[in-house]
């Protein structure tokens, strides 16, 4: 039940906008006492896609679950932009990182998969940076609006 609250309540938050939908995710992270999060958004993003920012907002929340799950972090960085018609989000941590290098399919889990598929669902990609005990970076571009 609670997972189905939370996934409901993802429309309801988008329905705010993006970056107050991002802010909301952080509040929650930081409440546990964890994490340090730097959040920082462009001052005017155009005017919102609600289709297109529910989907960012799902890959915002598939990278924090990862992060959570796995990264052992405790600062993260997030920036939300848009620059000629690219909506940019981009997500680092300090956390244990993986090998880049290994295929996909040596890996656990999906996440990382799904985050390039909804990336391409609408027409963008994922970048995906890591390095052993250097942490991650998730670069996502998505054409907007």
């Amino acid at each position: 039940m609670r997972l189905l609250g939370r996934l409901l309540q993802g429309e309801q938050l988008i329905s705010h906008g993006l970056d107050e939908a991002i802010r909301h995710e952080i509040k929650w992270m930081e409440k546990s006492g964890k994490y340090k999060v730097i959040y920082l958004c462009e001052d005017e993003l155009p005017a919102t896609n609600p289709d297109k920012d529910l989907i960012i907002f799902r890959i915002l929340q598939e990278i924090l679950n990862n992060i959570i799950k796995h990264a052992m972090a405790t600062q993260l960085a997030i920036t939300l932009e848009h620059t000629n018609g690219i909506k940019c989000l981009c997500i680092s941590d300090n956390g244990i990182g993986f090998d880049s290098d290994k295929p996909r399919s040596d890996q656990i889990g999906m996440g990382l998969t799904n985050i390039q598929k909804r990336a391409s669902l609408l027409g963008g990609e994922a970048i995906i940076e890591s390095k052993l005990n250097k942490g991650t970076s998730i670069t996502i571009k998505i054409p907007y609006p």
